[in-house]
């Protein structure tokens, strides 16, 4: 399981890559709702914490299903609640289903190591190329102050603060090179 760091960055790229240079971090509720998106697959781990059971981790809150329902109703919320943020049903169920894609490249380690992508179906998958290193939240002492995972939250911020910077910089030379080139074309 990735850090609620990575998930928001992740969710930030996403965020910069659909938004108009000029609207890039105008509102900060809309920045503290794509971050609540974002990490909302992991509010199962709260009913983990305390029921000590880790079964139920990455089941059906880190599914296609799960990221279509929720993405429904977040967007029929923010439709009513903030109809200044214009976000659609597709930017909503991108961000939640963003968290079960990178929970998918998270290696093998700790149980449940794979994300139940189709569930209520019985398949756990998860990519066999491991970007991101696992970590042990259900570990009820020392976790934070473990190597391993200040280690592997030090990778996963590298990793995701390094797509981010490149969504973000190429967003803004994007714009600034569009006007040369159409003179250029004429």
């Amino acid at each position: 399981m990735c850090s609620p760091v990575a998930h928001t960055l992740i969710g930030l790229s996403i965020y910069t890559t659909v938004t108009p240079k000029k609207n890039l971090f105008k509102n900060w509720k809309k920045i503290y709702f794509i971050s609540f998106l974002t990490i909302l697959p992991d509010f199962d781990f709260l009913i983990m914490m305390i029921t000590h059971d880790s079964s139920d981790h990455r089941t059906y809150t880190h599914s296609l299903l799960f990221s279509i329902v929720a993405g429904y109703v977040f967007f029929k919320i923010a439709q009513v609640r903030y109809p200044s943020f214009r976000i659609t049903f597709l930017f909503c169920f991108a961000l939640i289903f963003s968290h079960v894609v990178v929970d998918g490249f998270v290696g093998d380690g700790f149980y449940p190591s794979k994300v139940a992508l189709f569930y209520p179906l019985p398949y756990l998958t998860n990519s066999p190329i491991s970007i991101f290193d696992p970590i042990d939240w259900a570990q009820s002492s020392g976790w934070f102050y473990s190597f391993a995972t200040f280690r592997a939250i030090i990778k996963e911020f590298i990793i995701t603060m390094g797509l981010f910077a490149i969504v973000y910089f190429l967003k803004m030379s994007r714009s600034t090179f569009e006007p040369q080139m159409q003179n250029d074309q004429h």
